[in-house]
């Protein structure tokens, strides 16, 4: 069996590594690339802005590459990386989210650069539109924890 053969299948089999509903999903991606998220705002009436920070295991997420996306049933409507909050020093993310209904539920994914992993993020928010969530004094922490 070539190289190439033995790689592919252990490839496979690791994708396909506990995908039964009984088993837990594992939603800590280690990637090779930077996520290349787009949104097509022309799609959605509204929007709303999400002021946040990122952690995962209580540790501040603080790389400037880190990035953070919003989704709404999978679909990217939202995506940012930080900008520095000039009375704190802190990284802050200015998130836009665009969706049509308050019955939209937006879920997070959150890049961490430095480690090169993807998260699906612990939160999750109602869309309400023309909302302001959280301040950039006081930002909402999307977090994913370990379990």
């Amino acid at each position: 069996m070539s190289i190439y053969r033995i790689i592919a299948v252990l490839t496979l089999v690791l994708m396909f590594t506990g995908c039964s509903d009984d088993d837990e999903w594992v939603d800590i991606y280690h990637i090779d690339y930077v996520p290349q998220w787009s949104v097509d705002n022309s799609k959605y009436e509204h929007s709303m802005q999400v002021i946040c920070i990122l952690k995962y295991n209580n540790d501040v997420l603080d790389d400037e590459n880190d990035m953070v996306a919003a989704f709404i049933n999978d679909e990217c409507v939202g995506y940012t990386k930080p900008v520095v909050n000039e009375a704190t020093g802190q990284n802050v993310f200015l998130l836009t989210v665009f969706g049509n209904s308050t019955d939209d539920i937006v879920t997070f994914k959150m890049y961490d650069a430095k480690n090169s992993r993807l998260f699906d993020a612990d939160n999750e928010l109602q869309f309400e539109p023309s909302g302001v969530v959280q301040s950039v004094s006081d930002p909402l922490e999307i977090i994913k924890t370990d379990t």
